[in-house]
């Protein structure tokens, strides 16, 4: 069973830095779903991840990190791997949906959008709560991504 992650569990909800990331979390995983409605392919993706990557950006400069290039870089890449992979499966996945009369341009149109949204909102609570941790992804080296 999925563990769902809710303000009022989270050991820290009280903290400063908890509230002020949050509120990036909501403004970025809505513009990241606005971003899903492009209807250029890859243009789409794109925007979605500058959205992500500034997001993740913005929560560690609210918690005092200033994210350096290679760490970004190796974020990037790995960004660009997963989504390399996933766009080809959304991709068929979005063809298949869109070949259902009736309903398949309307579902394909709420697809993009709430995938966008959600997976933008995951990556927001999964740094959360690394910095809010005692261990940080940012103690990685590049190498070892």
């Amino acid at each position: 069973m999925a563990t769902q992650i809710h303000k009022e569990n989270h050991p820290h909800h009280e903290s400063e830095n908890f509230e002020k990331a949050e509120h990036i979390v909501k403004d970025y995983y809505l513009w990241a779903g606005a971003a899903g409605i492009i209807p250029v392919p890859f243009l789409d993706t794109a925007a979605i991840a500058a959205f992500q990557l500034r997001m993740i950006q913005k929560i560690g400069e609210v918690y005092g990190y200033k994210l350096s290039k290679v760490w970004v870089r190796a974020v990037i890449g790995s960004l660009t791997a997963s989504f390399i992979t996933t766009s080809i499966g959304h991709g068929i996945a979005k063809q298949i949906v869109k070949s259902i009369p009736v309903v398949g341009g309307f579902a394909s149109l709420i697809l993009t959008p709430g995938l966008a949204a959600a997976s933008t909102y995951a990556l927001g609570q999964i740094f959360i709560l690394d910095f809010e941790s005692d261990r940080s992804l940012l103690s990685l080296s590049a190498s070892a991504l």
